[in-house]
């Protein structure tokens, strides 16, 4: 337990940027550059699995099994990004990043990228303590950037580059306290060729999840594409605000996210107990009751160009939504503890083709709501398939989140219509 609250107060921290100041932004963006700002933080969460090569899998599985193997994996990689974005920064004296948005981007991407990695490997190695403290002074870097450009500057906040340049250079800070280069040494590369077998094993692993990670950023991001294109910049900026008031929830899914894998690992028996699964059903549903309350009646809606009755419409469907995630994290971590990642693969690839054709077909028909609709169902379906394959392991406890959510949807909308 103490385990997950740090790694739930780690989770708020490093998505604090994405759900917290992200939405503040909101005050000095366009509703169109803001937009923009959601589409960058999606595509980029896209990039860096490919770009690490999906290392973060590997750690997470094999840190306990073949620890010297992965830090030395890890630190070959590191030697690697940093060489590029090196390069990067070499080319922000002929292109100014604030005037290049490609540029820009790159830099936010590899940065991001290198303390994702890094992030990880403290949290499996050092502990939940030390992967909070890591998220505790980035976030305090950012929003020190952030609070002196608000008052020696504040215009510059109108500027996406200028913004992507902030989120980057906290990464940077943060990473050049906290990282140990030890890459392209005699000694690593000595040690590579040592576990060039161990190596083998770990690519295979990480390459065969890759497809299972990017069908995952379609069904959660390739809906705010297609809102553009349907819909146009104005309503993607409802959409995209939207969304990340409901995604404010992924700071407690974060921390299970976090949480789940590792405890599966280590105790994978106790894991699967009924004990264990009622504990996280009931801690889930009161969680997301009351955040739902609080949004309902205490956002401040008045400070920000949004529709209330819109905004609070799509919230409600968008973290339903993210309720039923809660549950598949718990499931994907039995498979994923039992390397079934073909399957994993296999699946997420085919739910993120139903999503993006939902999502095109509600989106056209029903608008903005369509969109939130077409990713609560593509959810459900993805986590009640994942527990059916785990029923050998755990039983059929899924019945109880789907019964709360049809009791939900049965409140929310069977009511309204009697």
């Amino acid at each position: 337990m103490k385990d997950l609250i740090f790694y739930g107060l780690a989770s708020s921290l490093n998505k604090a940027a994405g759900f917290l100041i992200i939405p503040i932004l909101a005050m000095f963006l366009s509703v169109s550059d803001y937009g923009d700002l959601s589409l960058i933080f999606i595509v980029s969460q896209l990039i860096i699995p490919i770009v690490t090569i999906n290392i973060c899998s590997v750690i997470s599985r094999f840190v306990y099994s073949n620890p010297s193997a992965v830090f030395i994996f890890v630190s070959f990689l590191n030697g690697v990004l940093f060489f590029i974005l090196s390069i990067s920064l070499f080319l922000c004296l002929f292109f100014s990043p604030l005037n290049n948005i490609f540029i820009a981007v790159s830099i936010f991407v590899l940065s991001e990228a290198l303390f994702t990695v890094n992030s990880t490997l403290i949290r499996f190695r050092t502990g939940a303590q030390n992967y909070f403290r890591l998220n505790f002074f980035k976030f305090l870097i950012l929003i020190s950037f952030l609070t002196l450009t608000y008052f020696y500057n504040k215009n510059s906040l109108n500027s996406l580059n200028f913004i992507l340049v902030l989120f980057s250079l906290s990464n940077v800070v943060i990473l050049s306290i906290t990282i140990r280069l030890c890459a392209f040494s005699k000694k690593t590369l000595k040690h590579i060729k040592k576990e060039v077998v161990k190596f083998k094993s770990f690519f295979y692993f990480s390459l065969m999840l890759i497809p299972h990670i990017l069908s995952q950023w379609i069904i959660s991001g390739s809906d705010r594409f297609i809102v553009k294109e349907i819909l146009g910049g104005e309503s993607l900026g409802i959409y995209s605000f939207s969304y990340s008031i409901s995604a404010i929830f992924m700071i407690f899914n974060s921390a299970l996210a976090l949480a789940l894998p590792q405890i599966c690992v280590r105790r994978f028996e106790y894991f699967c107990t009924k004990r264990f699964f009622i504990t996280l059903f009931i801690g889930v549903t009161i969680v997301w009751f009351v955040f739902t309350y609080l949004v309902y009646n205490y956002f401040p809606y008045n400070h920000f160009p949004y529709n209330r009755y819109e905004v609070n419409d799509n919230f409600f469907i968008i973290s339903l939504g993210l309720y039923v995630l809660s549950f598949y994290y718990y499931y994907s971590s039995i498979l994923f503890f039992k390397l079934e990642s073909k399957f994993l693969s296999f699946l997420t690839f085919s739910i993120a083709i139903l999503n993006v054709v939902l999502t095109i077909l509600c989106v056209d028909n029903y608008g903005v709501i369509g969109a939130a609709f077409s990713t609560f169902i593509s959810y459900f379906i993805y986590m009640l398939i994942v527990a059916i394959s785990c029923v050998k392991d755990i039983g059929i406890l899924f019945f109880y989140p789907v019964l709360v959510i049809i009791l939900i949807l049965i409140f929310k909308y069977g009511l309204y219509y009697v």
